[in-house]
């Protein structure tokens, strides 16, 4: 119950730094304390950006993602993401983000970037890719 009160407080504190201060339940610092144990627990995954796809058929089939070669024999997950399905023409991957039981599901094209703060595709390479 102390987590679930900690959680809700910690995402009520961290949407507006209007509401932070004062706080009519916590000190200032036990909300630095809540931010601090917080913030180690937050997710971080890098944009995905996929290059090109290689369609022979459901069981031969190649993509370039992040810089890797994913293929059926190098398995379906990529640096946080998981591969769901691949067609001639696109690729749907999942993830599930720390504050959300909920998978989050998209699909690439070739030469799109997905980029999971904002949870939206765009066209082109993400500078943000390392």
């Amino acid at each position: 119950m102390k987590n679930k009160l900690a959680f809700i407080m910690f995402f009520l504190l961290n949407r507006n730094n209007l509401y932070s201060y004062p706080s009519l339940f916590f000190s200032e610092e036990e909300i630095f304390y809540i931010r601090e144990n917080f913030q180690g627990q937050q997710q971080k995954i890098n944009p995905l950006y996929l290059l090109t796809i290689i369609y022979l058929d459901s069981s031969h089939w190649s993509l370039w993602v992040n810089h890797k070669i994913i293929s059926p024999e190098t398995g379906g997950d990529v640096e946080g993401y998981h591969l769901e399905e691949v067609t001639f023409s696109t690729a749907t991957f999942s993830w599930t983000p720390s504050n959300t039981p909920a998978p989050v599901f998209f699909t690439l094209h070739a030469n799109q970037t997905y980029l999971p703060r904002e949870k939206k595709v765009i066209e082109g390479i993400e500078s943000l890719l390392e």
